[in-house]
């Protein structure tokens, strides 16, 4: 670390300047001219506990980093619910930062071809979930990859209609961990 006044002169003075970096890994998808990258978005049936009949159909952004569910504002207002305002400590990469949230309790979530409904864990309000549409699992993805390809016709086609308005954390991991018969996670 230089000091004022306790600098060689052969040496330059060093500035630092803050750069804004996005990380984003991509996979590499044969027969696409550009990098294609998915995370674990599904379609799901969300309604609140209350008023089972008053759903939406939203992708979900499944995410074992997160320790905490978060709802997209606008898709709360769809299902016309409403929570108290909290202050919510969020830390990330990039830091630790105190925000305002509502506090939704009550939230039920199911698989779009699923019967078995999840009731999430408290969630909070954001204007944004973290995912673009484009990272949303697609079957033609999938048969490009012969390790997936057995995957492909379980893959939902694209909803231009329903957005990107659930994260799931790891604090509901049932909803995140894949269930297969007989798995003592369900």
């Amino acid at each position: 670390m230089t000091k004022p006044g306790n600098h060689h002169p052969n040496k330059k003075l060093q500035t630092k300047i803050a750069v804004p970096i996005t990380i984003h890994l991509s996979l590499i998808v044969k027969g696409f001219d550009h990098g294609t990258s998915h995370s674990l978005i599904v379609p799901v049936w969300l309604h609140h506990q209350d008023n089972p009949k008053d759903k939406v159909k939203v992708y979900a952004l499944l995410d074992e980093q997160s320790d905490a569910c978060f709802i997209k504002e606008s898709t709360l207002i769809a299902l016309g619910v409403d929570g108290p305002e909290v202050d919510l400590e969020l830390s990330t990469v990039l830091g630790q930062k105190t925000i305002t949230s509502k506090r939704v309790i009550g939230l039920t979530v199911r698989g779009v071809n699923e019967t078995t409904e999840i009731t999430l864990p408290r969630t909070y309000t954001r204007n944004v979930i973290p995912a673009r549409r484009s990272q949303i699992p697609r079957h033609d993805t999938a048969l490009k990859w012969p390790h997936l390809e057995s995957i492909a016709s379980h893959l939902m086609p694209l909803d231009t209609e329903a957005e990107v308005g659930l994260l799931i954390g790891a604090n509901c991991a049932r909803a995140i961990k894949p269930h297969a018969r007989g798995d003592p996670w369900k």
